[in-house]
């Protein structure tokens, strides 16, 4: 049931937010507002996780992974949305076959490698989940430091590239 509501959150959150966080004309700091909104909903999860031998009911161990998401997923669009716009158009497709290679890579090594090491905590597997949800949160923050440092070209803060009409009537039930 977790996994349906996560793609069906993230399948309706694809459709409108492009559009929305063009409308608004949000970028850089739409980017460091959610990245830091992303850091900080890890706390919940690892405190829980940490705190689990107290006896916290597995729904909450859900709710809390389920609200964790929201702000990654968030992240996800706004981020491609941003860089989208400051990657020349005709270097966008190498930029985002090159960015996907590397993503793959680095996704598939830590899943390895975090698996091995719950693996390594035998018994204590909460522990090490609340290990692995550490190092998470370490690397929202290592995001939210290069959101925070990266700079906006001076006419994209006050621009939002229009798409074309025929693109922009798209929505759910086309």
């Amino acid at each position: 049931m977790l996994t349906v509501l996560v793609n069906l959150s993230l399948a309706l959150v694809c459709v409108k937010a492009p559009a929305l966080i063009e409308r608004l004309g949000l970028t850089r700091k739409g980017s460091v507002t959610l990245s830091f909104l992303n850091l900080i909903v890890w706390v919940p999860l690892i405190m829980a996780f940490l705190l689990s031998r107290v006896g916290i009911a597995p729904v909450w161990f859900a709710l809390l992974w389920f609200v964790n998401l929201w702000p990654a997923l968030l992240l996800s669009v706004q981020r491609d949305n941003w860089l989208s716009n400051l990657v020349p158009r005709g270097l966008l497709g190498r930029y985002l076959g090159q960015r996907l290679a590397i993503k793959s890579a680095f996704y598939l090594g830590s899943f390895i490698l975090l698996g091995y090491l719950l693996d390594a905590f035998g018994k204590d597997a909460l522990g090490g989940f609340a290990f692995v949800f550490t190092l998470a949160m370490v690397a929202s923050l290592v995001d939210f430091i290069i959101f925070t440092f990266m700079k906006e070209h001076p006419d994209q803060a006050s621009r939002s590239p229009r798409p074309p009409a025929e693109v922009a009537q798209f929505g759910f039930k086309e």
